[in-house]
This record gives C-alpha cells, sequence and structure tokens, in this order.
C-alpha cells in the first residue's frame, strides 16, 4: 500500500469520531493517538461524546456507554456501575492526559 493510501485510511477512521475530537486526535503523536484508539470502549466513549447531546455528568455517560456495549438493550445495573468505575479510574483521566476531553474527577464531570 502506497504511504498516500495509508494517509487517506487513517484520515477516514478520525474523520467518523466527529471533526473536533478528530483533530485532536490527529495532532497527537502517533503513540499516544494509537493508545487513545486502541480500546474499544474508549471508542465508544469518544463517538458519545461527538455527537450531541453531550452527556456531562459520569453517571449520565457511563449510561450511556453501557447502553451501546448492550447494544441499545438497557443494562444491568451492574454493567452501569462497571462502566462508571471503569471511566472514572482509567478511561477518562487518560484522555484527559492526553488532551481530548476536561474531567474533573473530583465533581464527576465532562467539560
Amino acid at each position: 500500500m502506497e504511504p498516500q493510501e495509508q494517509n487517506t485510511i487513517a484520515d477516514d477512521h478520525t474523520q467518523s469520531l466527529g471533526e473536533r475530537t478528530a483533530d485532536e486526535v490527529a495532532g497527537l503523536a502517533t503513540s499516544d493517538r494509537h493508545r487513545a484508539l486502541a480500546d474499544e470502549r474508549r471508542r465508544t466513549l469518544l463517538s458519545i461524546l461527538e455527537a450531541p447531546p453531550v452527556p456531562r455528568r459520569l453517571d449520565d455517560l457511563a449510561a450511556a456507554v453501557a447502553t451501546a456495549e448492550a447494544d441499545g438493550d438497557v443494562p444491568a445495573p451492574e454493567a452501569a456501575e462497571s462502566v462508571r468505575i471503569a471511566l472514572h479510574h482509567c478511561h477518562l483521566p487518560m484522555l484527559s492526559e492526553l488532551g481530548l476531553l476536561d474531567y474533573d474527577p473530583d465533581a464527576r464531570r465532562i467539560e
């Protein structure tokens, strides 16, 4: 595959995340971009944050991610709680550290 073709494929993938995040993801170092997009839950999270209305509270975001992971079905309360814990302790701090979003862990809000 020609280098030009590889760039086109990568650009098509990042564009699906939404214009703002795509620009931010594209501006990351390659290793940080791979780290941000390597996990399916983080990709789901980013796509939810790009579609209005954007959930701002951790509980609302966790419910949206858990629902997406359950293919639109209502998730079990344990599943939503597990997603909430993973978002709070792992995914949101990582994406905040990379500059893709602002997460306030004390207020449990995404800005």
